[in-house]
């Protein structure tokens, strides 16, 4: 059975929960990713940089991502990130 990652973001720290058949594996933090203070090229930086090297070698099966700033008008800018990580993904709602 594929993973899937649960983050719950703000403007200063991103915790990210790996979870297995319904078991959590491992918890990783990243930068703050809040789509009112970073761009799009800088969330994706820091998802290739620090959580992408961190992850097993299969894909997960799906990411759920709360965060700060995500409204109707700036979600779109956190989906196109995730999308362009995590490919196999696409489409995000």
């Amino acid at each position: 059975m594929q993973y899937i990652l649960i983050a719950d973001s703000g403007s200063t720290k991103t915790d990210w929960c790996l979870v297995k058949d319904g078991q959590q594996q491992a918890r990783l933090e990243t930068k703050g990713m809040n789509p009112f203070f970073q761009t799009q090229e800088q969330m994706e930086e820091e998802i290739r940089q620090n959580l992408l090297p961190n992850l097993p070698n299969e894909q997960p099966a799906a990411v759920y991502f709360y965060g700060a700033g995500c409204t109707p008008e700036k979600s779109p800018l956190v989906n196109a990130s995730l999308e362009r990580c995590f490919p196999q993904l696409l489409p995000l709602r």
